[in-house]
């Protein structure tokens, strides 16, 4: 990420413009290299250089901010997109309930769960999976059960790992 920020100030000091595939770029260096800080640092600058963000944008940020564990940080870059009409699909949400989940944050995952579907985000095993882990994580049986059992609706079929999670939440009744 050091070489892609250098590579952007010789930019500017060439006169040559900064966009939003440029941004995604470093954006993109910055999440290999677990550099969360310094994603959100770009996101910063691009709103003050009025250069547009876009899910790449923030798909990057979300990604190298859930690498470090960050996840408050993950559901602000979500609130943010949401405010800026930017398009927030299953990846980005995936993102954002795997750190909740590693950080047992349960209802904070199940709350994500929720807000897809809400917002016709197409919910599929992957994050059905993880919300029912964060609840098998935080000892909610009953909610691990519930997700499990509510999956049919959303036209999500269960697999072993939804249901060695769901069992592992009851081992903790």
């Amino acid at each position: 990420w050091v070489e892609a920020a250098g590579l952007l100030v010789e930019m500017a000091s060439f006169g040559l413009e900064l966009d939003t595939i440029t941004y995604n770029a470093a954006a993109s260096a910055c999440k290999s290299d677990g550099a969360w800080a310094q994603t959100l640092g770009l996101l910063d600058d691009m709103a003050l250089s009025c250069i547009e963000s876009n899910t790449i944008t923030y798909t990057s940020a979300a990604n190298a901010c859930e690498k470090a564990g960050k996840w408050a940080q993950v559901l602000g870059i979500l609130a943010v997109m949401a405010a800026s009409q930017v398009e927030v699909g299953a990846y980005v949400y995936n993102a954002a309930l795997r750190v909740c989940s590693a950080a047992g944050e349960w209802a904070k995952a199940v709350r994500l769960l929720a807000e897809m579907a809400a917002t016709r985000v197409e919910l599929d095993v992957f994050v059905c999976n993880t919300a029912v882990s964060a609840c098998e994580k935080g000892s909610e049986w009953a909610k691990a059960l519930g997700l499990l059992w509510e999956m049919p609706s959303a036209t999500v079929e269960a697999n072993a790992i939804t249901y060695n999670a769901a069992v592992s939440a009851c081992e903790k009744v």
